[in-house]
């Protein structure tokens, strides 16, 4: 079974207005691994709340934008490496979590990579035995849900700490 993807050619500056079309014949995965480079990191974040909505799941997404007091000063509210979303498990999947602390960091399917900082907390949340999820899409929280914190997860929190903090950070005055 094969999908078909339009694509564009860029014109050269001579060949604007004759853009030429072409076809490419891509098979299913290589089809799936196309959109996966589109899928963007909201993308896949709305799709876990979705599914955490419907399976009833309590959660709370961290918003880590800058906020603001009463005197406009900017203030931290969120720690820097916090997941994107913690919920507690109610352990209807597996009742060995219930009441455990899942925290989900969503990821773009490809490319998306930990920092050091959100590496460092997903470990202290793990050494504190809460689940940890790094979301690429539904499928991995469901996974995570059932059969608890992946070893690929572990795996990549471990390569990220072992890469370090950049070597250059905000200094905040």
């Amino acid at each position: 079974m094969t999908a078909r993807i339009l694509t564009t050619e860029v014109p050269s500056q001579r060949q604007r207005r004759s853009v030429k079309r072409h076809q490419t014949r891509l098979n299913v995965s290589d089809y799936k691994r196309e959109v996966a480079k589109l899928t963007l990191e909201k993308a896949v974040q709305q799709d876990v709340c979705a599914y955490l909505r419907t399976v009833r799941l309590p959660f709370s997404i961290t918003d880590a934008g800058a906020t603001y007091n009463a005197n406009q000063q900017q203030v931290k509210r969120v720690e820097t490496g916090w997941p994107d979303l913690t919920a507690c498990e109610n352990g209807a999947l597996n009742p060995a979590f219930a009441g455990k602390l899942l925290a989900i960091e969503n990821k773009r399917a490809v490319g998306g990579e930990l920092s050091y900082d959100q590496a460092v907390t997903l470990n202290n949340i793990h050494q504190s035995k809460g689940l940890i999820c790094i979301a690429r899409s539904i499928d991995d929280v469901i996974e995570v849900r059932t059969r608890g914190t992946r070893q690929a997860d572990l795996e990549e929190i471990a390569a990220a700490i072992r890469k370090g903090p950049p070597l250059t950070r905000r200094i905040k005055l």
